[in-house]
């Protein structure tokens, strides 16, 4: 909560406030959109960032929670514990994933993909949910397409291992994700 706001943070929660108060300056994308719901009634900065912050307190939480997941382990286990504990203590998720970023959203659209994969034997729902993520993710950052097109051709290309439907099903699936997004 007290940690130094850097100036990408200011401007996302600048341009959420812009979007809430249906003032907006400039362009705008979904996840200063989706911010925008969250600081709606606050009225003095100090409420402004302290709403935002929570709001990715929340989202580094789910990302911390879709690492552990993606292990397979049970996450009561104690394999699944540890992959939790092992998971809340990555470094990089300390410095960056507090912070007001778009960029901890494109982690928690590529968390969930991987998961979707890796989970259980991938059904079309699974494909059709991956292509919705993958289009939603270019309205968060404009860089999503460098992780989301190679993760989403591998997934095409290279079912996972159980899964014997026809490929042209996954991409038929993948597709009408992409088109409902």
């Amino acid at each position: 909560a007290t940690r130094i706001y850097q100036v990408d943070e200011c401007t996302n929660v600048f341009a959420a406030r812009s979007l809430a108060t249906s003032k907006i300056l400039g362009a705008a994308d979904l996840f200063q959109a989706i911010l925008s719901w969250f600081v709606r009634t606050a009225s003095r900065s100090e409420d402004l960032f302290a709403s935002a912050r929570f709001v990715m307190l929340e989202i580094f939480w789910l990302n911390v929670f879709l690492i552990a997941l993606a292990t397979r382990e049970r996450i009561f286990s104690r394999a699944g514990l540890a992959a939790l504990v092992g998971a809340a203590t990555l470094a990089p998720l300390w410095d960056y994933g507090l912070e007001v970023r778009h960029d901890n959203l494109l982690l928690t659209g590529l968390l969930l993909t991987w998961c979707l994969v890796r989970l259980r034997p991938a059904g079309l729902q699974a494909y059709f949910v991956i292509g919705a993520v993958a289009v939603i993710l270019q309205f968060v950052a404009f860089k999503s397409f460098v992780y989301t097109v190679p993760i989403s051709v591998a997934i095409l290309v290279l079912p996972p291992l159980g899964f014997n439907s026809p490929r042209w099903k996954l991409v038929l699936a993948w597709v009408a994700g992409v088109l409902g997004a």
